[in-house]
């Protein structure tokens, strides 16, 4: 390798960083930016989670939605046990359902009638319908009056609080509570049934009109219900503006 040249004696070598100590030398004679502090609370983005007014974040919409499912699923393992013991119901369901297969084979539009006494199943169905409300509004009412929370709600860490107050120690007064349950769990089990059971009835052809429009209004409200806690800022539903609660999750 051929020797690198030495410069001249007496001659200083060229400094490599002369050109960044002057762009550093020129920039610092330009004007020198002012630190203002921080931005106003109107400028900035909000990012903060929606509260109560004692400062619990408010529960997401999905989360109320699992814990609801939740709980349908508990109830649901509830009517598997006493179900079966409700006379007529299991063997009138089940030759009814055949009956209305064999029909729909032969071409025919009519079901066969819930209230056929050879099912025995009008009866039947009315008694499983009654003990499902009296489940209900014994659990979620219970429940929530008791320990602000049902079993799906604590699984998800939510719970049930009134709205813009601060948060009580236990459960809720008994006026919000029935208020709660009625419009969120019995009032569309009470629509949805009394229309099926209506409907099915196709020999009236009064309560078969009566029975197809109430099964539509049961699922509209229980749809509206849910989904109005999405969009309003407080995140309630029907049921939570009419018994004034929030749910929160004070973990999440």
């Amino acid at each position: 390798m051929p020797a690198a040249a030495t410069p001249p004696t007496g001659q200083a070598s060229a400094d490599p960083y002369a050109r960044y100590a002057a762009k550093a030398a020129n920039t610092a004679a330009g004007p020198v930016p002012v630190y203002k502090g921080p931005a106003s609370a109107s400028a900035m983005p909000s990012t903060a989670r929606p509260t109560t007014a004692d400062g619990v974040p408010l529960a997401g919409w999905w989360w109320r939605v699992l814990a609801f499912v939740i709980d349908y699923i508990v109830m649901s393992v509830v009517q598997a046990f006493y179900q079966p013991l409700i006379p007529h119901l299991t063997s009138g369901l089940t030759q009814w359902i055949q009956d209305a297969l064999n029909a729909a084979m032969q071409g025919s539009t009519t079901l066969p009638s819930f209230w056929d006494p050879a099912y025995q199943l009008g009866q039947a169905m009315i008694t499983s319908t009654v003990i499902e409300l009296v489940l209900l509004f014994l659990y979620f009412g219970l429940m929530t009056g008791l320990v602000g929370a049902t079993l799906g709600q604590m699984a998800c860490g939510l719970r049930v609080v009134p709205s813009d107050k601060p948060r009580p120690s236990r459960g809720l007064p008994a006026g919000p509570t029935i208020i709660r349950v009625f419009l969120q769990v019995i009032l569309p089990t009470v629509l949805l049934s009394a229309g099926a059971f209506l409907a099915m009835n196709q020999a009236s052809a009064s309560y078969y009109a009566l029975g197809t429009t109430l099964v539509p209004v049961g699922l509209g409200y229980t749809f509206v219900n849910f989904l109005w806690g999405a969009w309003t800022p407080k995140r309630q539903c029907i049921h939570d503006r009419a018994a004034r609660t929030q749910v929160v999750r004070p973990a999440g």
